[in-house]
């Protein structure tokens, strides 16, 4: 079961994807921003919360942040999922067996996401 869905970015368009996630599951913003540059984000309703890789010391697309996050969240990586518009970081994430999806467009992700909760 989907416990964490991580995404790099939430836009108007994708927003009610994103709130239909939230019914059964975290969604958590990842960055590589420090802590002062996401001030905006982190007082967002979008999303559940911010990870940041430099607060982990880490950067996208290193496959050890997705190890990181699922330490710090007391997840299993199996629990995790990614969403992201970078297909470097769905290779990180597809290597350590994490399901993931390429964002291209609105209708690709409420499929994705559909399928995380069924």
């Amino acid at each position: 079961m989907i416990k964490v869905l991580l995404v790099d970015h939430v836009d108007d368009d994708v927003r009610d994807v994103v709130d239909d996630a939230r019914a059964t599951m975290q969604v958590l913003l990842l960055t590589d921003s420090t802590v002062g540059a996401d001030a905006a984000v982190r007082g967002s309703d979008a999303v559940d919360g911010v990870v940041s890789g430099a607060e982990l010391g880490l950067a996208r697309p290193d496959p050890d942040l997705f190890s990181a996050i699922a330490l710090r969240e007391g997840l299993l990586l199996g629990e995790l999922a990614v969403v992201d518009s970078a297909p470097e970081m769905i290779a990180a994430a597809e290597m350590l067996g994490i399901r993931s999806h390429l964002y291209a467009g609105r209708a690709g992700l409420r499929e994705f996401v559909a399928g995380l909760s069924g």
